[in-house]
């Protein structure tokens, strides 16, 4: 009896082999789930992400050791361990759905406030898809956001220095509702976003640009070239991706474009001085050449080809 059973059971597991290709893989990979799917240009409680129930394999990126030179007045969300942090999840692109941060695999540790500002939200409850979280602006229209966090300590009003400890990380949230309570079903990690706030749109930056050298930022992403996970953009594209390149391209280029989420004649004629300058094809399409340039160059010194600085006789 006992070995029909075990023959049984066999031949199942042999059909399902067979039926349902890559399913002994898949029971060996892991998987995060993404925060939830939001539309509005409003500021939200939530980054993007998919639509309930789905999940997706994170796009690990590993070890990473801020450039801490580069950032005066801020300092990374967590203390660094053996002078490292683990990266386990990346900024941009996930199994096709957006991930407008880094997650930082940590549990249960400190978490800081990257730089001075006011603590403009604070959810202390554990339900819905980003759990705990604390929101804090900063000057200029910056805000970062720390999401499934295990604990709060800090109010709503209250103006924080760089480096105050602001909560504990942890694992809240509800990665298949927005209203269910859970403190176990995400892998613990810290959420982190960056932000700049344009024309009432929050614009997602991947948070690795303010903490590594081009070299360094480049590096982290070396299984997909050098580049971020971030989708072609090019002449008659709308959206988040669009705000992302106009903004980098007038606010740290200084480039003449309207931040309006339109890809239209004067965003092209822009990346393509942009492309000019760094020596690229100047197609005024942004592949993952200029992706690369325009965002890992944002915390480096400008150095040719960039043109040099002109200033007017006298001044």
């Amino acid at each position: 009896m006992a070995r029909r059973v075990r023959q049984s059971l066999f031949g199942i597991a042999l059909v399902m082999l067979l039926l349902v290709p890559g399913w002994a893989a898949a029971e060996t990979k892991k998987y995060v789930q993404l925060p939830p799917w939001h539309n509005s240009p409003e500021l939200s409680p939530f980054p993007l992400g998919p639509s309930e129930g789905d999940a997706t394999v994170f796009v690990r990126l590993g070890d990473f050791t801020p450039d801490e030179y580069l950032f005066p007045g801020k300092t990374f969300p967590v203390a660094l361990q053996a002078g490292k942090i683990v990266i386990s999840s990346a900024f941009g692109m996930r199994d096709g759905r957006p991930h407008f941060g880094i997650d930082i695999g940590v549990d249960k540790v400190a978490v800081f406030a990257t730089a001075a500002g006011t603590v403009t939200k604070v959810y202390p409850w554990p339900c819905g898809r980003a759990g705990r979280y604390v929101e804090i602006t900063h000057s200029d229209g910056w805000k970062t956001r720390y999401l499934h966090l295990s604990s709060i300590l800090v109010t709503e009003g209250e103006w924080v220095f760089t480096g105050k400890k602001i909560a504990v990380s942890g694992r809240s949230g509800h990665p298949n509702s927005t209203d269910e309570c859970s403190e176990s079903l995400y892998d613990p990690h810290l959420h982190y976003e960056a932000r700049h706030v344009v024309n009432g749109q929050s614009i997602a930056y991947d948070p690795l640009v303010f903490f590594a050298r081009y070299g360094n930022y480049v590096k982290m992403y070396a299984a997909n070239g050098g580049s971020p996970y971030l989708p072609t953009q090019k002449l008659g594209d709308t959206g988040v991706w669009v705000y992302l390149i106009q903004d980098a391209l007038a606010g740290w280029y200084g480039l003449s474009v309207s931040v309006d989420g339109h890809f239209g004649p004067q965003t092209e004629t822009a990346v393509k001085e942009f492309q000019q300058w760094l020596g690229l094809t100047a197609d005024g399409i942004v592949g993952p050449a200029t992706w690369k340039e325009l965002l890992g160059r944002i915390d480096t010194p400008l150095l040719p080809p960039y043109p040099p600085q002109s200033y007017e006789e006298g001044e």
